[in-house]
């Protein structure tokens, strides 16, 4: 538990380590943040899309899963936004991996926007039509919700996302995905839909021709 803490907690102190992360970001002298997990998180993101969007995954059948998870955030602290961003990205450049819809009306990604009054097909056709950044998108976010989003249910929905649990016929599907037994120990959307992720995403590299 003290470990967790302290990686959630965790900033950013040594200035080369912040004016890296920065640039990496296209952070300007304006931006005051020094949280390693947005900082991380959002170089991670940038360096993808600048140096790996249009690259090459024909080796992986052209299949690309989203590896950002539910719980992830950027600057504006909501949760599951940057996935919805990505994997309308992704399905833009016809990259998106088949087990991964995006805007089915059950699943999260319609949701989150809801939460932050945004309604899915505006958010879709910007992505699609512009192809933006993860920080261009929280800026185009902003910029729907007049400069300020409204904290309330933005911490309400990030709550859910992080206690979701899922329903049994999802857990049984995805403990037969991983090849499981399942005991009924493991129910946490969160922990599932990672080592889903995960699974998928080892599929397709030792399936990549080299």
């Amino acid at each position: 538990m003290e470990w967790n803490e302290a990686v959630r907690t965790r900033i950013h102190t040594r200035p080369e380590k912040i004016a890296e992360t920065y640039g990496d970001i296209g952070f300007g002298d304006d931006v005051n943040i020094t949280s390693a997990v947005v900082l991380n998180s959002m170089q991670d993101w940038q360096l993808f899309y600048r140096r790996d969007l249009n690259g090459d995954f024909s080796g992986l059948g052209g299949q690309v899963v989203p590896l950002i998870a539910s719980i992830d955030y950027g600057p504006l602290e909501v949760c599951q936004l940057p996935r919805t961003w990505l994997k309308i990205l992704l399905k833009a450049r016809g990259l998106l991996h088949p087990d991964y819809p995006d805007m089915t009306e059950s699943g999260l990604d319609p949701r989150v926007l809801r939460a932050l009054k945004i309604e899915p097909d505006a958010a879709v056709a910007h992505i699609r039509e512009t192809l933006p950044t993860y920080l261009r998108f929280e800026a185009w976010v902003l910029e729907q919700n007049g400069g300020e989003i409204d904290r309330g249910p933005v911490d309400e929905w990030n709550a859910f996302i992080r206690t979701r649990v899922h329903a049994d016929e999802k857990i049984v599907d995805i403990h037969n995905t991983l090849g499981l037994k399942n005991d009924g120990a493991l129910t946490s959307a969160v922990i599932l839909n990672h080592i889903e992720d995960w699974h998928y995403a080892h599929q397709g590299l030792m399936s990549q021709r080299f």
